[in-house]
């Protein structure tokens, strides 16, 4: 995946200087984003340098669509375009697995994947409905499973997140929470 994201280099250099930022994003989502997306629920549980790669690659081929500097700030350059960057886009499908879960619109196959506390118990606690047990796990291996990480950060979900039942919408506020990133002082 690296090596097709390196491969769009030489191209984006040779017509940078006529495209927009309505073209950056159109061309972003055709020939970027949708290598990174492409496997990214497994390759988003490797170490964080595998990652981190992407990353680079991505913060590297938007300042040169973009015609920035080397040096000039990757936060600042994901919120003007308003595309949030690699480690937070496995977190958001993390989090639409877990919200298709949560409103029933997985195959069966999953039905079990998850389980709530409502299910174990009849006690009208806050977070009966709206939070996953999470299993325990003997090995990073286990830590790594969309089971483990699925029901943790579903967990850490802010409530009227969760709340939300429509996909689009869910999806929007995702992208709302994680940007903007901060600022440099």
């Amino acid at each position: 995946m690296c090596n097709g994201l390196k491969e769009m280099f030489s191209v984006f250099y040779n017509f940078r200087r006529y495209l927009s930022v309505e073209h950056v994003n159109t061309i972003y989502y055709t020939l970027i984003y949708s290598k990174i997306k492409y496997g990214l629920a497994v390759y988003g549980t490797a170490n964080s340098g595998h990652i981190n790669s992407v990353q680079t690659l991505q913060n590297q081929l938007l300042k040169v669509l973009r015609e920035k500097p080397y040096r000039y700030c990757t936060n600042i350059l994901h919120n003007e375009l308003e595309l949030i960057k690699v480690e937070d886009l496995y977190k958001q499908e993390m989090y639409i697995f877990t919200h298709s879960f949560q409103n029933k619109n997985l195959p069966s196959i999953f039905d079990h994947y998850f389980t709530n506390f409502a299910s174990i118990h009849n006690i009208n606690t806050r977070y009966r409905n709206t939070c996953f047990i999470i299993h325990r796990v003997s090995s990073n291996l286990g830590a790594t499973q969309i089971i483990f990480q699925g029901a943790v950060l579903w967990n850490n979900l802010d409530n009227k997140l969760k709340g939300i039942t429509k996909l689009k919408s869910f999806r929007k506020s995702l992208k709302d929470a994680f940007l903007p990133y901060p600022l440099p002082l």
